[in-house]
């Protein structure tokens, strides 16, 4: 998933074949590309390419394309050259210094200034759950696939904002920076996909769907209509709380489901044990009380508990997917089949 967000940011690109080498070492040069881009930062460094203070820059043809992020990188002071006047970007780049590069793109290098090298910058990087999910070794090269994770690690962390000059001067925390707020990327947390294009007179067009959330009262306290763009299908996630992360076209490009596993249950509905009140499952074996607002569809139309009870009246057998809330059934996303005529459903 880190690589679909990083794809979907813009931040990751391949090579001239498309190739994304993610169990190759990353270079100086492409690991402050990255850092540059997910900063929000790359069209200022389109206006700063060209001549750089290294020599060793200027005259390699295969790190043009990088004088712009080096610049920009150097004079943001994310990244500093070597004392002979080079910067190397074909070297690679070790964990502990990909690490002090989003540190001090996050404003967290006065934390580590002084600090024993690698054991300050990894220290605080740790903190900020910059290495979680990835085996680092401080002075062995990154990997690019690890320094992807690392970058997805800190994505929502908030940045340190200065405040006063000199012998005042303070560091906090700036609830409203991240490195998605400076991308103008939109993050909708805890919303429920409340209907999909699939659904019966839902007026939505192919992949729209809709995101509500709720209040603690549960009451509607925001409703969006969004494109959905994301490897997942707008039927899986149908009925889910998520986190949905939102371009500036609208687009829901990465989907991180919130509801727990346990409370997703794909069964067969036990007629017997499915009433107005409560809803039985076959492979649970076990029956949960109905929330009081909970929605049912079959085959996509919305039912009432009612109306889903009489349809056992059929003999139709009844199978798809069931969210708990709380122990109870708050959504249900069912299909009809007559019990003569069943088939595989995938």
């Amino acid at each position: 998933p880190e690589v679909v967000r990083a794809i979907a940011l813009g931040i990751l690109r391949g090579d001239e074949k498309g190739n994304l080498n993610l169990d190759q070492p990353i270079t100086r040069a492409e690991a402050l590309a990255l850092v540059i881009r997910i900063s929000g930062l790359e069209a200022s460094a389109n206006l700063m390419a060209g001549q750089t203070k290294f020599a060793d820059v200027n005259s390699d043809p295969g790190l043009q394309w990088a004088t712009g992020y080096i610049n920009l990188g150097v004079g943001q002071g994310i990244v500093n050259g070597y004392p002979d006047g080079t910067f190397k970007g074909r070297n690679t780049v070790t964990y502990a210094e990909m690490a002090k590069m989003l540190l001090y793109a996050m404003n967290y290098g006065v934390t580590v200034e002084g600090a024993p090298w690698p054991a300050g910058v990894m220290g605080k990087a740790d903190d900020l759950g910059m290495f979680d999910d990835v085996n680092v070794v401080p002075n062995a090269p990154a990997l690019r696939g690890d320094v992807v994770k690392m970058i997805d690690n800190v994505l929502t962390v908030n940045h340190l904002m200065q405040y006063g000059y000199g012998d005042i001067r303070q560091y906090v925390e700036d609830p409203d920076t991240t490195f998605l707020s400076k991308l103008d990327v939109e993050e909708l947390k805890d919303y429920v996909v409340t209907k999909i294009d699939k659904v019966s007179g839902s007026k939505l067009d192919e992949n729209e769907i809709v995101l509500t959330k709720y209040d603690k009262d549960g009451d509607v306290e925001d409703t969006k209509t969004l494109t959905l763009i994301a490897d997942e299908s707008a039927e899986e996630i149908f009925g889910l709380k998520v986190d949905a992360w939102v371009n500036d076209d609208d687009e829901v490009f990465f989907v991180k489901v919130k509801t727990a596993a346990s409370d997703i249950l794909v069964d067969s509905v036990d007629a017997e044990n499915t009433d107005e009140n409560k809803i039985g499952l076959y492979v649970e074996d076990d029956k949960f009380e109905w929330a009081d607002n909970a929605e049912i569809y079959v085959n996509f139309d919305n039912v009432t508990k009612d109306q889903l009870v009489e349809m056992f009246d059929e003999e139709v057998v009844l199978f798809g997917k069931v969210v708990l809330e709380k122990g109870e059934a708050k959504f249900a996303n069912l299909f009809k089949f007559d019990s003569d005529n069943l088939g595989l459903v995938t």
